[in-house]
């Protein structure tokens, strides 16, 4: 009997001895901090994760690492993604950011009046999102559908802001948090009941006009005014940057000749608003739209030198505008 339990304390001593063995490895950090970008791609298992983390430098036993995976179930939900770890990390901290997925993360502004493509090209570049997968999503009609619209592309809905995102995320995600914010930024504004002829669409798309319209935030309800104001004697909108957009025209002045060109952005030729927006609103377009200048009898503006704009109520008016304005800029004033 003496012996049995002399073995059975034996047992538990050396139980005792490696479990706190393993616990002081599993604590102990591999050495100095340096930091190491690790990757782990998919499907990927800790076994093969723990070679490759001691072959950085990161651990000095890959197997206590494996050990320690399996007794505590974190090498079943090891994810996937770029790291940055160090080696003054233990590789208790080290198997916990892989179990929880704390993947680098990096941080995009997206400007009020970005187009979806220039999204793409922005999320491609920092979050190393691919941009033609990234516009898929966007146009995708059963994608769209699942968050609760009805629209031909998420242009408009991807509310213009500072995100950070892990890199290489999923593009539908990206895309599901840009318009969450939306939802929330909008939550925030009283709607005016004026406005509940123009559906939430169409709210977007005549904020998207403002927003590229002028740069000036006490421009915006009198723009905003201005366009309602057309509509409401069923005038053309006559506004440049739906035509540009509908032709795929950045960066230069349209001339005489884009004007008369068919496109169903063509607010020249089409009467109403386009089919949707053409940018980013920010929330200052938004609730210009939503809280126009009721004060503003306006149906015509013109670009002064400075950015701000000349609002007039009559065409004679606005042609005397025109003038000023050309002859302000070949003054050079």
């Amino acid at each position: 009997m003496r012996v049995m339990t002399l073995i059975a304390a034996s047992t538990l001593l050396v139980a005792v001895i490696s479990v706190a063995m393993v616990w002081r490895i599993m604590t102990t950090p591999a050495g100095a901090e340096r930091w190491v970008r690790f990757d782990l791609s998919n499907g990927v298992t800790l076994s093969e994760a723990a070679a490759m983390l001691a072959d950085s430098g990161l651990i000095r036993h890959p197997d206590v690492l494996r050990l320690w995976g399996r007794l505590s179930r974190k090498d079943r939900v090891i994810q996937a993604g770029p790291y940055l770890l160090s080696s003054a990390m233990s590789p208790q901290e080290i198997l916990d950011h892989l179990a929880r997925g704390q993947v680098i993360a990096t941080s995009v502004t997206l400007p009020e009046g970005i187009m979806m493509v220039e999204i793409a090209s922005a999320l491609q570049a920092s979050v190393g999102v691919d941009s033609a997968q990234f516009m898929r999503i966007c146009t995708s009609d059963s994608f769209i559908a699942t968050l609760g619209f009805s629209a031909a592309s998420l242009e408009g809905y991807l509310f213009p802001d500072t995100y950070s995102f892990r890199l290489n995320a999923r593009a539908d995600r990206i895309a599901s948090v840009m318009v969450a914010r939306l939802r929330a930024m909008l939550g925030s504004i009283d709607w005016d009941e004026g406005l509940t002829r123009l559906s939430f669409h169409e709210i977007l798309t005549l904020a998207s006009i403002v927003e590229k319209e002028t740069s000036l935030p006490r421009e915006r309800p009198m723009v905003a005014a201005v366009y309602l104001n057309r509509m409401a004697i069923g005038m053309k909108l006559d506004a440049d940057p739906t035509v540009a957009y509908g032709l795929g025209l950045v960066g230069r002045r349209l001339t005489y000749a884009d004007l008369r060109r068919p496109s169903p952005y063509n607010t020249y030729l089409n009467r109403g608003l386009p089919p949707g927006p053409i940018c980013s609103p920010g929330l200052g377009s938004i609730k210009a739209v939503l809280h126009p200048d009721r004060s503003c009898r306006a149906l015509f503006f013109v670009a002064r030198g400075d950015g701000s704009h000349e609002f007039s109520e009559t065409f004679s008016a606005h042609r005397a505008a025109i003038r000023e304005s050309r002859a302000a800029r070949s003054d050079g004033s």
